[in-house]
Order: structure tokens, then sequence, then C-alpha cells
């Protein structure tokens, strides 16, 4: 059996520049990007470019994630834990865990879940 290590992460879709910006700010370690399937040109219909954010799940972090989900008033379509697994590298069925943190932070934000395999 080969156990693989997993990277869970937070991911908030659907933000404006202000509150990428805000994220970014008030927590250590978020990356925010454009949203390339919602990147258009400013036009009244669409005004600004939508932004995605994400930042590594850490016990030390969660108050502040719901914090900010409460402050900015996001709705819950724009939150996901994302777990990401590393390529399978032997020839060996591979076994993961999830980390008890994802269940901690589903207490807080029933949101939605995405594995990855990176």
């Amino acid at each position: 059996m080969n156990l693989l290590t997993t990277y869970v992460s937070v991911c908030f879709s659907g933000l404006t520049k202000l509150q990428a910006l805000t994220l970014h700010k008030e927590l250590a370690d978020v990356d925010y990007f454009p949203q390339s399937d919602c990147h258009a040109p400013s036009t009244k219909q669409n005004p600004a470019p939508i932004y995605t954010a994400i930042l590594p799940l850490r016990s030390e972090v969660i108050d502040d994630v719901m914090s900010f989900y409460i402050k900015q008033q996001l709705t819950i379509e724009q939150c996901r834990i994302q777990i990401s697994i590393p390529t399978q590298v032997s020839g060996t069925k591979p076994v993961f865990t999830v980390p008890p943190i994802v269940n901690h932070m589903l207490t807080h934000l029933n949101c939605g879940l995405v594995v990855m395999v990176e």
C-alpha cells in the first residue's frame, strides 16, 4: 500500500478585485488570479474581471476564513475545499487519507469538496 501526502486548500471564486486584495492582505499565503473562463473586457454588463483566491487550509486560519466569508457576504457556491493528490509514481494502488482539518472546516462552512490528482 502506497500512502500519499495530500495538500488541502480553500478556494474562493467569483470575487471582485477588492475582495481578492482584501483576502490577500488579511491572510498570509493567499494567491489570487483572474478567472480565465469569466474574464472578459470591461463592459456595462461586465464591469470588472472576476477573481479566484486560494490559500492553504491550516487550523490557525479557519476563523479568519470564516470572518472573510461572512464579512464579504459570499455564497456557499463561491467556496470550496480543494484536496490535491500527487500523481502515483509506482505501480501500486495509491491510498490517501483526508486530513482532519477538512472535517473541522466543514463543521464551520459546508462548502464543496474538489479532489485533484496532479
